[in-house]
């Protein structure tokens, strides 16, 4: 019997060091570009690493894992030595239901919530469910302890807490003004255009772009009004960027966020949208297809005909389009294209050149710009990348103050 104590602490030592090293490993990667085997640019590591769930009132929640994996692994060393002592047990199960109960809530979120899984993750949350199950095997009456009891309390209080103090989910990028002699994105959308073996020919002789230019990123970006799907009046006080994924829960979040600051600006704002499709169809800076993002390519053309084709109803168009996280199925998203239009021959699986050459524009930008993230909101001479929350904090960054708003 004694024999089995010591292997089964061993075996929960050995648990929960590896999820203290996994933890660690997960708060440096959110605390840097850096990226994880099998979980790069726009996957599901990375957006649930950065993303609302990541952290618990400004703290990160593989932060916290780290405090008590390694919290566990030096109780039950502790144990193993030969020390015992019943303040030692009850500190142990309280600490051993935190961390499986919390484990719990997070797969629940992967799973029904968000629905998309990050395998790190998982694995600490299966390692925090496992040492609970190998601790209490030889006696489940550990489990009824009144620590162990205090441990789903707290578990419910973390829940609780999470679910009430949102944290800061965007970040502000500055760019300096930038010589008019550096080199623009047109180059490298030539270049993603013949990706998509779309013959891209030009007049040497067609006319300059009529139609408002808007400079923006300090100078690094040049967009004409008229050329761009676009949320606000042409001539609005501010017109500003906003590089998004039709099919990225995030950006279709953000989207609505930019249309109510549309809405509450009354005429001062205009938005550009720019669609990057996290797809490697269309896009070669995406080196994985992931089943939420396989129509993104087809989704962006769509858009980029209806524009084209309808502007005047294409934002009755886009606000039903982003109504939730997740779009609606591509021949549902034709059919509505089609009724608002009036034109049945839309045809987002085409490849068209008027249509991919926009597309491949915004890819190109997003890239040479640097922002590594979607969605991100292009301004005058700076960015914000990552997950706006509220309308009003979208033109507290364009400089469009609340009261001006509601006089407009």
């Amino acid at each position: 019997m004694e024999m089995w104590i010591h292997w089964r602490l061993a075996l929960c030592i050995a648990i929960a060091g590896f999820a203290c090293v996994l933890s660690l490993t997960l708060w440096r990667r959110g605390r840097s570009e850096a990226s994880l085997p099998g979980c790069g640019a726009h996957s599901a590591c990375e957006e649930l690493l950065s993303g609302r769930w990541a952290q618990v009132g400004g703290v990160s929640v593989a932060g916290m894992a780290v405090v008590f994996y390694a919290t566990m692994a030096v109780l039950l060393t502790v144990a193993a030595v030969g020390v015992r002592s019943e303040w030692l047990e009850q500190i142990t199960a309280f600490v051993m239901v935190l961390a499986a109960g919390a484990g719990l809530w997070f797969m629940f979120l992967q799973c029904a919530i968000l629905r998309r899984v990050c395998p790190y993750c998982t694995l600490v949350h299966v390692l925090g469910m496992a040492a609970l199950v190998a601790w209490a095997l030889p006696d489940a009456r550990m489990l009824g302890s009144t620590s162990a009891l205090m441990g789903c309390i707290g578990v419910a209080i973390f829940v609780v807490v999470q679910l009430s103090l949102a944290p800061k989910l965007h970040a502000v990028r500055e760019f300096a003004a930038q010589s008019p002699e550096s080199p623009s994105p047109t180059a490298e959308a030539e270049g993603l255009v013949a990706f998509q073996d779309v013959s891209l020919k030009r007049d040497c002789q067609s006319p300059q772009p009529s139609g408002r230019l808007v400079s923006l990123l300090g100078g690094r970006v040049s967009l004409n009004v008229d050329d761009w799907p676009r949320l606000g009046p042409a001539d609005a006080e501010q017109v500003i960027g906003c590089i998004f994924d039709y099919t990225c829960g995030t950006c279709r979040r953000v989207h609505r966020v930019v249309d109510e600051a549309v809405r509450l600006a009354g005429g001062r704002l205009a938005v550009l949208l720019l669609p990057v499709p996290l797809d490697p169809t269309c896009n070669p800076h995406v080196t994985r297809l992931h089943a939420l993002n396989a129509q993104a390519c087809r989704y962006a053309r769509l858009g980029m005909l209806m524009w084209q084709t309808a502007p005047a109803a294409y934002v009755e168009f886009d606000y039903w389009f982003f109504q939730s996280d997740e779009p609606p199925a591509l021949g549902i998203a034709m059919r509505r294209a089609a009724e608002l239009s009036g034109d049945t021959k839309m045809n987002p699986n085409q490849l068209d050149l008027a249509v991919d050459t926009p597309v491949a524009v915004a890819i190109a930008i997003y890239k040479s710009t640097g922002l590594e993230r979607v969605p991100a909101l292009l301004l005058a001479s700076s960015a914000v990348v990552g997950e706006v929350t509220s309308g009003a904090r979208v033109l507290e960054a364009v400089g469009i103050s609340s009261k001006q708003a509601t006089d407009s």
